[in-house]
């Protein structure tokens, strides 16, 4: 898998406080998931989704790591 990234970082005592990132969508899916999911990747409702997950397990990892918000 490929996927061109541009991402920046916001650091604080040493500590990422702030990770933005711009990706296509559209080529992630293709790559992750296959052709025929393609579609999904231009809608908002897949957008949220990812999103949400995404944010569910970066808590549930800071949680388990008792790491600070």
């Amino acid at each position: 898998m490929h996927n061109k990234i541009d991402a920046s970082f916001k650091f604080k005592d040493g500590l990422i406080i702030k990770h933005t990132y711009i990706f296509n969508l559209h080529k992630w899916v293709r790559q992750a998931m296959g052709l025929k999911d393609l579609l999904l990747g231009g809608f908002s409702f897949f957008k949220s989704k990812l999103n949400q997950h995404s944010n569910h397990l970066l808590e549930k990892y800071m949680n388990e790591k008792k790491l600070p918000r």
